[in-house]
């Protein structure tokens, strides 16, 4: 150790014995005493209860999150996907072909190789991502098309149904209509003064 050193070391011890010295003397005897903080109320021990099903461990917790609704939930925010630095604009350690490179050009050499591994399959798996993406949205638009053949095919069909019933329901309005015509034509025919019944029937019961 040397002589500079156990000076520091020396002064700083003195000075720490005056700081608790004045301290002493100012307190009585005793360290100032800071300002008394608020007593916590205590917490009512809770029965030790052991899960037995993966039911029981999400009961507890959700048993635990409504002793106190008011208390705010930390959510966690979402992790930013990894990418890889940006390329330098100046590049200060070039890569050299010349003879005599220290023991330490390695180990440079070796942490560029990583980071280009590293860059090369970021590259690779945000290809295979892009492409799981193209396929996914056109698997949804062929699903789409053929939810809206299928739609399209079930609404001609109702509409079919529809006209099926409105015309049956049209010939036997017809029908009604035209039988309600024959009776009232058959009742004409029936009570005209020419007819022979209505001649044989006396007036008295008229």
């Amino acid at each position: 150790m040397t002589v500079a050193l156990r000076d520091v070391i020396g002064r700083g011890r003195g000075l720490l014995r005056r700081r608790r010295r004045r301290g002493n003397q100012k307190g009585g005897g005793r360290m100032a005493a800071g300002p008394t903080r608020p007593s916590r109320p205590r917490k009512e021990p809770q029965p030790l209860v052991i899960p037995r099903s993966a039911a029981d461990e999400q009961r507890l917790k959700l048993e635990r999150l409504m002793r106190n609704p008011d208390k705010t939930v930390p959510i966690p925010e979402k992790l930013n996907e990894w990418a890889p630095r940006p390329p330098p604009e100046f590049v200060r350690d070039v890569m050299g072909s010349s003879a005599g490179a220290g023991s330490g050009e390695f180990h440079v050499y070796r942490h560029l190789r990583r980071r280009e591994y590293q860059r090369q399959d970021f590259m690779d798996a945000m290809a295979e991502k892009q492409k799981l993406d193209e396929e996914y949205q056109k698997k949804l638009e062929k699903n789409k098309i053929v939810a809206e053949e299928q739609t399209a095919k079930r609404r001609r069909k109702r509409q079919k149904l529809k006209e099926k019933k409105m015309l049956a329901k049209k010939s036997k309005l017809e029908q009604k209509s035209e039988h309600a015509g024959n009776v009232k034509t058959h009742l004409l025919e029936f009570s005209s003064p020419g007819n022979s019944f209505c001649s044989q029937v006396p007036t008295e019961m008229s």
